[in-house]
């Protein structure tokens, strides 16, 4: 899906970003309507409300509920930030997605990533979710801050939805943002 909405970005819609705001969130606003009824009438199943509505809207709210619930009585925890490793040392034997699957969700088969919030918190408490919201905030100051042509809009909002869904070390390395620091100083600048 991040690649139908990266290309969406990229070539419908005018040349503003307001335009393409627009455009995308009146398809979005189609397509909420639309899955639940073909689920209903044609699929008679959950298959794509719990595909898409559930998992984009509604479970990272769960999730972030699970680890805030489950790291409420550790102080300091550092297991899943590979610089933190280096000093600290995990508590527990599994990582902590695997952890809130079984605790949670009575699974080890799922693997219950969350983003920046459940990151900060179960790292740092309150203290790491502020410091990551407001690492987030400064990310995209700095994208906002150079001229970006509206074309790559798409790619920045995926990742809005990478920092819901992934820790911030990942979305530094796996999800390829040092890359996009990078290529949005020199090939994706707004040029005459």
């Amino acid at each position: 899906m991040t690649s139908l909405v990266t290309l969406f970005f990229c070539f419908v819609g005018g040349k503003s970003f307001i335009s393409k705001i627009k455009l995308f969130l009146f398809f979005l606003l189609i397509a909420l309507i639309a899955i639940p009824l073909i689920d209903v009438y044609v699929l008679n199943s959950f298959l794509l409300r719990g595909t898409f509505v559930m998992r984009v809207f509604f479970f990272p709210a769960l999730l972030n509920y699970c680890y805030f619930d489950f790291f409420a009585n550790v102080s300091l925890y550092f297991s899943e930030n590979h610089f933190f490793n280096q000093f600290f040392h995990s508590p527990y034997q599994l990582n902590s997605a695997y952890l809130i699957s079984i605790k949670y969700f009575n699974t080890d088969e799922m693997y219950a990533n969350n983003g920046i919030i459940s990151d900060g918190f179960m790292n740092l408490g309150y203290w790491g979710v502020l410091l990551l919201s407001s690492l987030f905030a400064f990310i995209f100051m700095f994208f906002n801050s150079i001229s970006i042509n509206a074309k790559y809009f798409g790619i920045f909002f995926i990742f809005v939805f990478f920092f819901l869904s992934a820790p911030m070390f990942t979305i530094f390395m796996t999800c390829g943002l040092w890359l996009l620091f990078f290529f949005a100083l020199t090939v994706m600048k707004n040029t005459k």
